[in-house]
């Protein structure tokens, strides 16, 4: 509790490990810059560190029972681009075969209520994009975002749909087939641990990994507001 992404790096990159962390007096971590009273006690407070370490070991099974890549932001295969991210994630979760490092990575991305006309550009930009060696990056929601994942599919390229919640589930839930066909080429990544619902406060930490993995980012149609 209370330690988010730079704190976590901040953490590890002290003690040089996650594990020394956990066992590090209250003193080494009281001579941490920036430690208050409030995280101090969290930080040595038994029973926290137990339920910590418990949901840890959960999330490694679950991980490892499906096929998941736990990815820690020093990792090799985490997205290059994102490591120069202030509040990137410390942990990504991934599933797929093409390595998130080797193409260019282009989002594309725009309205939930698409038009005919958000339809028919999309599959225009993505048809473009044929035997160029890019990975199209969007959030498989409803919309622009299915658009993008579905004629990728179609045109043979790499695609990643970015979660706002736990690889345990897909929402929406009728991009569940797609979503399965994306593993095979392409794959589905998220910062959120299993059991996470897609609640709305997610998508905006979600939206910032979409652009924060990419080289570039195309709007294809959105409101104002959006």
């Amino acid at each position: 509790p209370g330690i988010g992404n730079l704190y976590a790096k901040l953490l590890t990159e002290y003690f040089k490990s996650a594990k020394q962390l956990f066992s590090a007096s209250k003193n080494d971590i009281s001579e941490i810059p920036g430690v208050g009273k409030v995280l101090l006690s969290n930080l040595c407070n038994y029973e926290i560190k137990s339920r910590a370490l418990s949901r840890a070991e959960n999330e490694i099974k679950f991980a490892l029972r499906h096929g998941i890549s736990i990815l820690t932001y020093d990792d090799q295969s985490y997205p290059s681009n994102l490591k120069e991210c202030d509040d990137g994630p410390f942990i990504l979760y991934y599933k797929g075969v093409n390595g998130l490092g080797s193409r260019k990575v282009i989002a594309v991305v725009g309205s939930r209520k698409a038009s005919a006309y958000g339809r028919d550009l999309t599959r225009k930009i993505i048809k473009d994009f044929e035997n160029k060696n890019l990975l199209v990056v969007s959030g498989l929601a409803y919309g622009v975002d299915s658009f993008a994942h579905k004629f990728s599919l179609q045109s043979n390229i790499p695609t990643i749909g970015v979660l706002g919640h736990g690889l345990d589930k897909i929402y929406p839930y009728k991009n569940r087939e797609m979503a399965k066909k994306m593993i095979q080429n392409g794959g589905l990544i998220s910062e959120f641990m299993s059991l996470t619902n897609p609640d709305r406060e997610n998508f905006p930490k979600r939206n910032r990994i979409i652009a924060g993995m990419s080289d570039a980012t195309i709007v294809i149609e959105a409101a104002a507001k959006g």
